[in-house]
């Protein structure tokens, strides 16, 4: 092969978008073989880092793959965050829609600063704030 062959086929690669390195196992040339190739080619247009069709065609195939320690461990998670009250299960934000008594974050704050079990944090009705003391206090 010629050297502008060589450097047709090496333009040519980085056009369609392969890397170097894909271009230099096609070529079969060892690493620093190519180096020197590539070190006498002035401005070969390469894809970016993450952008060449090898990197792409290797995301694509994983799209969707999701390993099974993965899998449980998202289970795992998901029973963990999952409480039933009265019948009903859910997270506490799901709970506290469902009952409609508090908001989520009422309830969340309920169980995590308060130590109260997700039941009382759901179903207890919520307590007047401040303002609302001072204005019955002020109405009497």
């Amino acid at each position: 092969m010629g050297s502008q062959d060589l450097e047709k086929v090496i333009r040519d690669c980085a056009k369609r978008g392969m890397s170097r390195n894909e271009t230099r196992l096609m070529l079969g040339y060892s690493k620093y073989k190519m180096q020197l190739i590539l070190s006498a080619l002035p401005d070969v247009p390469w894809p970016a880092l993450g952008a060449s069709l090898g990197h792409l065609r290797g995301n694509a195939s994983r799209r969707g793959i999701c390993p099974a320690s993965l899998a449980r461990a998202r289970q795992a998670r998901r029973d963990n965050l999952t409480h039933t009250v009265r019948g009903v299960s859910g997270s506490i934000t799901e709970l506290a829609r469902h009952f409609g008594i508090v908001s989520s974050s009422a309830a969340r704050a309920r169980v995590s600063a308060e130590g109260m079990t997700v039941e009382q944090a759901v179903t207890m009705p919520p307590r007047p704030s401040a303002r609302d003391l001072s204005r019955q206090r002020k109405q009497m």
